[in-house]
């Protein structure tokens, strides 16, 4: 059984080089660490990492409107955060919060809020740090509010940042709030990172794969998850799962079984077994995968 059966072809689309590759002796892959130790020859996957494309950031201009951000605008993680408080009145969200100094009484009233349905940490990575792609920016009403004996206090301003990551159990209702108190909300990037510096960057994250063929990409994509695994790189092969998902719409089956088993890997338990439950459901027990994805769905269950 050649190594590009269970890893190239497996996990990609027509490696033709994988086909020069030795065989080895299916026993000996009985793991994901086993399987990734045992490359010894040079492959296409390692060419393929070396021309790969480098994204390239460049502070955003603090003039830059909020309302007129480049597609590839991001905020990039710089001191490390968990979304671990559940919200209040039966929401399903999880959220972390800090408070915002302006030398003000209102100080208590000024705060960023980033709120995500999964509870989630997000690391603090200077080689490669998480981002936080934005996608829309939404002002609310402003809101008056009263003391306790109804009478007015101030008006309440807040700023809606909704955002993606790499990480898809977080595309959904994702967001950063920013509560203002008594001032507007901010209208530029240099205004909101007033709110924001002290735990992120906001830069503009150029695509690297921009302006390459959809099957070029895939490839690439490819090598990055390949290679990730053979480091024991789990964070930079998920990264390279969730953007080939994206990217591709005929996925291998061995993909989601991969996946399943990284995730797991890296401790992310709910979302292994979200995968592993996807292939348990596409495939069955006809499966290629069906033991182990059993397995992951054992391990991650307990």
């Amino acid at each position: 059984m050649l190594v590009c059966r269970n890893v190239c072809v497996s996990l990609s689309i027509n490696l033709e080089p994988c086909a020069q590759w030795r065989a080895i002796d299916a026993e000996k892959m009985k793991s994901l660490k086993n399987l990734t130790a045992l490359f010894s020859l040079a492959s296409i996957a390692s060419l393929s990492m070396a021309l790969m494309p480098m994204a390239h950031a460049d502070p955003l201009p603090g003039s830059t409107l909020l309302s007129r951000l480049p597609k590839d605008a991001t905020l990039l993680v710089k001191k490390e955060f968990a979304l671990d408080r559940p919200t209040v009145r039966g929401e399903e969200y999880f959220f972390f919060i800090y408070r915002v100094s302006r030398n003000s009484r209102y100080d208590l009233n000024r705060s960023v809020w980033i709120r995500c349905q999964n509870s989630r940490s997000f690391p603090s990575r200077q080689n490669d740090p998480v981002k936080l792609r934005i996608k829309s920016v939404v002002a609310d009403n402003p809101l008056q509010i009263y003391d306790s004996n109804s009478n007015p206090i101030y008006v309440l301003h807040e700023l809606n940042m909704y955002f993606t990551t790499d990480q898809p159990a977080l595309d959904a209702g994702c967001r950063i709030r920013i509560d203002t108190a008594d001032l507007p909300e901010p209208t530029t990037v240099a205004q909101a990172m007033e709110y924001l510096s002290t735990y992120f960057e906001f830069v503009n994250d150029v695509d690297p794969y921009a302006g390459l063929e959809k099957s070029v990409v895939v490839d690439l994509l490819m090598a990055k998850i390949t290679n990730s695994l053979k480091a024991d790189d789990n964070a930079s092969a998920l990264k390279a799962f969730a953007q080939l998902e994206k990217t591709s719409d005929q996925l291998p089956e061995s993909f989601y079984y991969y996946y399943a088993e990284t995730l797991a890997k890296a401790g992310d338990k709910g979302q292994a077994r979200s995968y592993a439950a996807l292939y348990l459901k596409k495939y069955g027990r006809n499966g290629k995968y069906y033991k182990q994805a059993v397995d992951v769905m054992s391990r991650v269950s307990q």
